[in-house]
């Protein structure tokens, strides 16, 4: 004798589909649909900032270039500035200074 359980039957009665399985999928669905009503959302309260960030000091630089001015002050401080080098190289006293003019001896 075999018995056979709820879940192996064929569902031929109800023309191939569980009940469960279609609620699951309208959940799904309803999920899917607030998900992309809230990121439309939080999108259009964005744009409206920035609309009214633009509006308040249109002659603030854009962000890329001030993430760029950033950027090239960090690269700075951390290997120093071009100028504070050669300054630094101009102005050193060392025994061996013969001024930023002077050939050096082997020359």
């Amino acid at each position: 004798m075999v018995i056979e359980q709820q879940a192996y039957r064929n569902m031929t009665g109800m023309d191939g589909k569980d009940r469960r399985v279609s609620d699951v999928i309208d959940l799904q669905q309803a999920l899917v649909a607030d998900h992309i009503e809230g990121l439309e959302r939080e999108g259009a309260a964005l744009r409206a900032e920035r609309v009214r960030d633009r509006d308040k000091a249109p002659d603030l630089p854009g962000v890329r270039v001030r993430l760029g001015q950033w950027l090239v002050g960090v690269g700075q401080s951390l290997a120093g500035s071009a100028t504070a080098t050669s300054r630094s190289l101009v102005s050193d006293q060392g025994p061996c200074d013969d001024g930023p003019d002077a050939l050096s001896p082997a020359a």
